[in-house]
């Protein structure tokens, strides 16, 4: 065995004969009789404690797995979180704050007058929350004698006797709608020109009655 210092130069036998020149430090003992140029490095010494250069390699990979694994479960996570809110986001959607019993009067009205060849009034009774009930929409403003846009804000039944409300941005009282014997619903005696509230006609002659609303 040869011990070379820094700087050395060594010649290494080459398989098939011959020698071939090689640089090494002076940490590097060179087994003559056990190297060549074909191997060299191969059997080379480990010091005490060392990894070889099988497993130098094996560990940065092992770590790189962990660490793909590590990257994967955080992204499932989130993905899982996401999925929970979306799930809770789309339960709090479908959640009405109109109480079940009144759930038959969202939708698509009409104010009709004594005499049905006068114009009449659409309205949309939504389940969005306003000051005094839920918000209505007006597909367009309603002609006079109905009263102006800004009066039609929200929509309410009064508990006491069922009437319907129709209310102002200030949750002054509007209209009040008393139903009738036929299911419909009118102004109180005594208010001119009567108003009747109505389900649209459809296309088909069917509609423009409340039922069982209640």
């Amino acid at each position: 065995m040869l011990l070379l210092s820094f700087g050395c130069v060594v010649r290494l036998p080459v398989s098939g004969g011959g020698f071939k020149a090689h640089f090494c430090d002076r940490s590097c003992t060179i087994h003559q009789l056990r190297h060549t140029v074909d191997n060299f490095g191969q059997n080379r010494p480990q010091s005490p404690g060392q990894p070889g250069l099988a497993a130098s390699r094996v560990k940065p990979q092992k770590r790189g797995l962990e660490d793909v694994k590590m990257r994967f479960d955080s992204r499932l996570a989130a993905a899982a979180a996401i999925l929970a809110c979306g799930t809770i986001g789309a339960l709090a959607q479908e959640a009405s704050s109109v109480p079940d019993h009144l759930l038959g009067m969202v939708g698509h009205w009409r104010l009709e007058q004594e005499d049905q060849s006068l114009p009449i009034c659409g309205l949309v009774f939504t389940e969005d929350e306003r000051l005094g009930g839920w918000a209505i929409e007006l597909p367009e403003p309603c002609p006079a004698p109905f009263p102006p846009v800004q009066s039609f804000v929200a929509w309410d039944v009064d508990d006491n006797d069922g009437s319907v409300l129709i209310l102002d941005a200030a949750g002054n009282e509007t209209l009040r709608l008393y139903e009738g014997e036929d299911g419909l619903f009118v102004t109180g005696d005594g208010v001119l020109p009567a108003f009747y509230l109505m389900l649209p006609w459809d296309a088909d002659g069917t509609g423009g009655e409340v039922g069982d609303t209640f």
